[in-house]
């Protein structure tokens, strides 16, 4: 899974799914991401913000006018990056799917933390190429024929395909990008007198 910095992502409205019969084979793998950076050199003339990670690595972000709310920005605050993906495979009961692909973009409102999210679906046609009961896991093969590997969350469904079965493939992949300000440090006590 790519994972850009950048600080403008959007969110998108998900297509709306077929309806399945209650014994179609379907399956559902899914992976989510949390990375912490902290912000390290705020550059306000040329919109640059330095981050820095958990290993101390840092990287350079330039903001373009899309990311509202600039100057809000702060040495120290966190940038809280998610990267969400989900892929689900369903049998093609009418033997025709079109490959699609949509993206749609938000961003934080005028006054709020800057934030944004970008949610990308594709879908497109493939076949299972392999199931691997053992492991539970399916093969599939794309039209471009690049096979993937998949890990159903319920690999029971695995027993009701077989290798050539023709099914649809979705791809969503959710970024999104909040900054938070850091958690504030808890003052020490002063010691009692006796």
């Amino acid at each position: 899974m790519q994972r850009p910095l950048i600080l403008a992502l959007a969110l998108a409205a998900a297509l709306p799914g077929l309806a399945l019969a209650a014994d179609a084979p379907y399956f559902e793998a899914y992976d989510e991401v949390i990375d912490t950076m902290t912000i390290v050199r705020v550059d306000t003339p040329n919109r640059v913000v330095t981050l820095k990670d958990a290993e101390g690595d840092t990287i350079a972000i330039v903001c373009g006018e899309e990311v509202r709310n600039f100057a809000q920005l702060r040495v120290k605050d966190l940038v809280v990056m998610t990267y969400k993906q989900t892929f689900t495979v369903r049998v093609d009961t009418t033997g025709v799917a079109e490959a699609t692909s949509e993206t749609v973009t938000g961003r934080a409102e005028l006054g709020q933390k800057p934030s944004a999210s970008r949610t990308e679906k594709t879908e497109v046609k493939a076949t299972i190429a392999a199931i691997d009961l053992d492991k539970g896991t399916v093969t599939l093969t794309a039209m471009n024929n690049e096979p993937f590997t998949l890990k159903p969350l319920v690999p029971d469904n695995l027993k009701k395909v077989k290798v050539g079965d023709v099914v649809v493939f979705t791809s969503t992949l959710t970024t999104a990008i909040s900054v938070e300000k850091p958690a504030a440090a808890k003052k020490a006590s002063p010691a009692k007198k006796k």
